[in-house]
């Protein structure tokens, strides 16, 4: 596995070949956790995919159900949480095969009341277009979410006005990011990943999971 960055934080350039066991090594500031964080981050975005790309849906869709039900209502009331959570089952069930807004509009008023949606023709519309997103879409904002939590919203190279690349390299598959103004602009060759990463970005835990050990036998 090789992974490749371009102006990420604070590297301009670098290449490293990941074996079963690296070692990356170097003064303080030179990008060492960058390297691990960009590493994390592009590998962990592509595992369990699936369950993630329904959580960026519902989320969207979450927001527009809790504006247009009251927050009382979708947020406390045992039958509103019941009506949320079966339409928005049917409406992601269905999205494959939703193909114009009338079939949402039938959805919502089946669940929710005949013509609940003819004065909110704008949410309508955002509803369709977040259940017509496509997964490169979804992989970008998952990307974008996971690059963002870990970089705290820097993640072009400090003294370059210059797009951030990231290339990982698995066997015969190159992904390939690239990233401008803190936004994923270009994804090439996502995968479907079937082991999670785990980043340490202070080695000093281990030290304190070892007394926890001790202590609690």
């Amino acid at each position: 596995m090789k992974l490749r960055c371009y102006n990420v934080g604070k590297i301009k350039q670098a290449s490293i070949e990941l074996n079963s066991i690296s070692l990356i090594a170097g003064l303080n500031n030179t990008g060492k956790s960058t390297v691990g964080k960009a590493l994390f981050s592009l590998f962990n975005s592509f595992y369990d995919v699936e369950r993630k790309s329904r959580n960026i849906l519902e989320d969207n869709i979450n927001k527009i159900f809790k504006v247009l039900l009251g927050d009382f209502f979708f947020e406390y009331t045992w039958k509103g949480q019941n009506i949320m959570k079966s339409t928005m089952d049917e409406l992601l069930e269905k999205r494959q095969t939703i193909t114009d807004k009338q079939v949402i509009a039938d959805i919502l008023n089946t669940r929710l009341g005949e013509d609940f949606f003819k004065s909110n023709s704008l949410e309508l519309d955002r509803l369709f277009s977040i259940l017509k997103l496509s997964q490169m879409d979804i992989n970008k904002n998952i990307l974008q979410n996971m690059f963002k939590s870990e970089f705290q919203g820097q993640i072009q190279n400090f003294n370059s006005t210059e797009k951030a690349t990231i290339e990982l390299q698995i066997k015969d598959k190159l992904i390939k990011v690239s990233i401008e103004g803190d936004n994923v602009v270009e994804l090439e060759n996502p995968a479907v990943l079937t082991h999670e990463a785990i980043y340490l970005d202070d080695p000093f835990i281990l030290d304190s999971v070892l007394n926890l050990r001790y202590t609690n036998p």
